[in-house]
């Protein structure tokens, strides 16, 4: 079997890529630079526009309404734990909805799919479920209201043996309660 890793590590290739003072990946084109530590500190409202999917709605009165719809899940290529710029989006629309819920804590579950070693697919989990809750700290979500859980292989989305299956099954959950 191979492990659900190739590389080590979380900073993806190319140009513009790097990392953040804490080792997490940087997406495209973002430079970490911001505070003193090398972390900009974002609001929930900062950030790029338009990403999610758009859904129509009409109200009683034929008007549209364009809403952003969200799934609470960051899907990850085969060996990743980056963010990239889809993932920030939704990583700052929960950290937004979190915001303006106090009172509420927020669970971050890593999985992976089937392939690899059960250890190393707990270890990939735990850290796609960080890179998440770095995202969210960079939002404003204090780490203090926030538990990282990895599940590695052991909760698939789908139970299927294939390529469409293992895309689902790499994935950090976000739950707000």
């Amino acid at each position: 079997m191979q492990p659900d890793a190739n590389q080590t590590g979380t900073e993806v290739q190319g140009a513009g890529n790097g990392t953040n003072p804490d080792g997490v990946a940087l997406g495209e084109g973002q430079t970490g630079s911001g505070d003193s530590n090398g972390v900009e500190v974002l609001s929930a409202g900062q950030g790029s526009a338009g990403a999610g999917d758009q859904i129509g709605a009409q109200d009683g009165n034929g008007m549209q309404d364009m809403a952003e719809v969200y799934s609470p899940i960051v899907y990850f290529d085969y060996d990743q734990y980056a963010l990239d710029d889809k993932d920030i989006d939704i990583v700052k629309h929960y950290a937004t909805e979190f915001l303006a819920t106090p009172g509420k804590n927020m669970v971050l579950k890593g999985h992976t799919d089937e392939r690899g070693s059960p250890e190393y697919n707990l270890a990939l989990g735990e850290k796609r479920a960080k890179a998440v809750e770095e995202a969210m700290m960079l939002f404003g979500v204090p780490a203090s209201s926030m538990e990282v859980i990895s599940f590695g292989e052991e909760q698939p989305a789908n139970p299927e043996s294939n390529e469409t299956a293992w895309q689902e099954n790499r994935r950090v959950e976000i739950v707000i309660r």
